[in-house]
C-alpha cells in the first residue's frame, strides 16, 4: 500500500480508528474479496480430509455439502435429489462469487479504461 495517504492521515492528526476506517481498509477490500472467495471454493471442496478422518461424524456435525451430495447420491442411491442439489449448489456459488468479484471486477475495469 503506498505510504503517502497514511503519512498525510498522521500529520492530520487521524487516530489509528480512523485510518484503519479510511484508509487501510478500502484499500484491502480488493484483495479480502479476492481472498474471501478462493477461501469459500477452497472450502467448497472440502471432501476428501471429512471423508477419511470422520465420515461426517459425529452424526452430521462435520459433514460438508460436498460430503452430503456424496452420502445421498451414492450412499443413498438418491441420484435424482443429489444431483438436483448440486445444481442449485452450483448456482448458489455462482451467484455468491459474481456479488464478491463485483467491486474487483469493477476497479479492473476502471483501470483498464483508464490505461
Amino acid at each position: 500500500m503506498p505510504k503517502e495517504p497514511f503519512e498525510a492521515a498522521e500529520l492530520d492528526g487521524a487516530s489509528t480508528f480512523r485510518v484503519l476506517r479510511t484508509l487501510t481498509f478500502p484499500m484491502l477490500k480488493p484483495v479480502l474479496f479476492l481472498v474471501l472467495v478462493l477461501r469459500t471454493i477452497d472450502s467448497v471442496r472440502l471432501y476428501d480430509a471429512v471423508a477419511v478422518l470422520t465420515r461426517g461424524g459425529p452424526g452430521t456435525v462435520t459433514e460438508t455439502m460436498t460430503f452430503y451430495l456424496y452420502r445421498t447420491g451414492l450412499k443413498l442411491f438418491r441420484m435424482d435429489y443429489a444431483s438436483t442439489m448440486a445444481i442449485f449448489f452450483l448456482y448458489a456459488m455462482l451467484v455468491a462469487s459474481l456479488f464478491a468479484l463485483r467491486p474487483l471486477l469493477t476497479q479492473f475495469s476502471s483501470r483498464a479504461s483508464e490505461g
